[in-house]
């Protein structure tokens, strides 16, 4: 994974590691080595994809190696300690409405959860981004994980300015490969700093439709 470039000043600086081979993160140990080996991880979400089980692994990982890991939220299989801080439902098109109303309150709870204590707080999705990363920037080191690239649609052309403006905030954001690197940066502030990390998956480039319907036995007209 080569260091991409972009117009202006920004260097997107690509760290080779991967959790996959139970290899703490670069990023997180540098982060955490400066806020006494302490990380929140602040997601809460249903759904039972990558990104989770990036964060199970990753709470597991950085455990084993001394780090006091506390997640504020739920996910679903995560072994580890945890304050249910009753966050709402991860943020959708669906969601979203009540979702930016429930902010002032969800703050009031992430804020009472995490207490007086000061650590890394690492964020993985749009909500926790939004909403929090300014408040948790006062007490720590922010370190966003990208897990794919920036929504499409009306979802992102609705988040897309509070993204933005929540990026002044974070300390890093980690991607999980060039493509999200790049799609991130477009929606980034200029100011943010933006880095890669290497994962099971790899980009492959997409199967030609024909070569797909060969594979699975199906005509044009079914597909």
């Amino acid at each position: 994974m080569q260091p991409l470039m972009f117009r202006g000043r920004r260097r997107l600086k690509c760290c080779r590691t991967s959790l996959w081979r139970s290899e703490v993160p670069v990023h997180s140990r540098s982060h955490l080595a400066e806020n006494r080996r302490s990380l929140f991880i602040v997601a809460a979400t249903d759904f039972d994809g990558g990104a989770e089980l990036y964060i199970n692994r990753l709470g597991v990982a950085l455990a084993e190696t001394g780090v006091d890991v506390t997640l504020v939220g739920s996910i679903r299989g995560y072994a580890g300690k945890s304050i249910d801080a009753r966050l709402g439902p991860k943020w959708s098109l669906r969601t979203l409405p009540l979702g930016v109303l429930r902010i002032p309150l969800e703050r009031r709870r992430l804020a009472k959860s995490v207490g007086s204590n000061k650590g890394a707080f690492s964020l993985h999705f749009k909500r926790e981004q939004i909403a929090f990363t300014k408040l948790l920037s006062r007490r720590g080191r922010v370190i966003w994980t990208e897990h794919g690239t920036f929504p499409a649609g009306l979802f992102g052309r609705l988040i897309g300015w509070a993204y933005r403006h929540a990026s002044r905030y974070v300390d890093e954001i980690v991607c999980v490969s060039d493509v999200v690197m790049t799609s991130i940066a477009a929606h980034a502030h200029p100011a943010a700093r933006l880095s890669g990390i290497e994962t099971a998956v790899k980009d492959l480039p997409p199967i030609p439709r024909s070569n797909a319907r060969t594979r699975l036995g199906v005509s044009a007209t079914d597909v």
